[in-house]
């Protein structure tokens, strides 16, 4: 093994060129592909932090003679959907703002959802520390707090929970931090309020809400979009309903475009892989003499086969610790 080995410095020595473009070409495409690989995973294959995601839908409107993508809707018809559609599924709302976070140092904006008190059981979230808003805690200046935002901005207190937080000018009390794993992409947030709706707001077309439903027992997406239809045709203007699965809904427009780069990058490294076999039979063919005097002094034909899959490994495995150095982020 030792005598390969040195054989292997000597052959690599006398063409660094060769090698040299073989290992940044692999690097190159290596680093970029797992690269592209990590966000599709982490974006279309990954399924959401949530519990039973596949039962979990976003439902929203569309205007009857509008093409307009889906959007959110009135509070009372939210109640109305809730009321029609209780045998098929169970709906939570939420609504995302920003407000103005004073007395940790400078002022800030922070991003705030305020939800119906049953939206995170819904997803099958429980805090870490305190405990999630009950129904009796709508309307009250209460919070929850992102795990993120627990460790850096109120530096992993650990008797965080009965500590105020003033947002908007007003103070909230801290009831709970969120799990680590927990992101909320359909409308990221550090902090978390009960949502509060007056009887005023609550007749008002300008409040809107996001919905989120969980299906139960045998429903499926079209049958409780028939559902609901009978409130949104009756409101003013008339409306269409729209259920998406949640991991759809989190993938966006996004999902075609990582579709595509995916295909891309694998195509790519297949290049990459084919170039990198074509530098290697070159060298292959310019070592004929080479691989005859070795072959004429005793050595057989296994032994050269392990002698050239020894010289591609070790490029392999030099691409691969390049690919790290390149790869986009590796070091932010």
């Amino acid at each position: 093994m030792l005598t390969d080995l040195r054989h292997l410095w000597r052959n690599l020595s006398r063409s660094r060129a060769s090698a040299g473009a073989a290992a940044l070409t692999l690097a190159l495409t290596l680093g970029a592909g797992t690269s592209i690989f990590a966000v599709v995973d982490a974006v279309l294959l990954t399924p959401p932090p949530f519990s039973r995601p596949h039962e979990l839908y976003t439902v929203s409107e569309v205007p009857l003679e509008d093409r307009a993508v889906p959007r959110s809707v009135p509070h009372a018809t939210f109640e109305a959907w809730r009321d029609r559609g209780q045998s098929l599924a169970a709906f939570e709302a939420f609504d995302g703002t920003n407000l103005t976070l004073t007395g940790l140092g400078p002022a800030e904006r922070v991003q705030v959802t305020d939800a119906t008190p049953g939206l995170l059981p819904l997803l099958g979230v429980s805090p870490v520390l305190g405990r999630a808003f009950s129904a009796d805690d709508a309307g009250l200046p209460l919070v929850l707090v992102s795990h993120a935002f627990w460790r850096t901005t109120l530096v992993a207190d650990s008797r965080v929970v009965g500590r105020d937080l003033v947002l908007g000018g007003r103070p909230h009390t801290v009831v709970g931090v969120l799990p680590e794993a927990f992101v909320f992409a359909l409308g990221g947030a550090d902090l978390w309020r009960p949502l509060a709706i007056s009887p005023s707001q609550a007749t008002s077309a300008r409040v809107r809400v996001a919905v989120i439903a969980r299906l139960t027992g045998p429903t499926t997406p079209s049958v409780l979009a028939g559902v609901l239809e009978t409130v949104s045709r009756a409101s003013t203007p008339p409306a269409r309903v729209v259920t998406t699965s949640v991991a759809t809904a989190i993938a966006g427009d996004r999902t075609t475009t990582l579709a595509l780069l995916a295909g891309a990058v694998g195509l790519a490294i297949l290049m990459a892989f084919v170039n990198v076999a074509g530098l290697l039979v070159v060298r292959s063919i310019d070592r004929r003499r080479e691989l005859a005097v070795r072959a004429a002094l005793g050595a057989r034909p296994t032994d050269l086969v392990w002698q050239i899959a020894l010289e591609s490994g070790a490029i392999r495995e030099h691409a691969k610790l390049a690919g790290r150095r390149v790869r986009p982020g590796e070091h932010s």
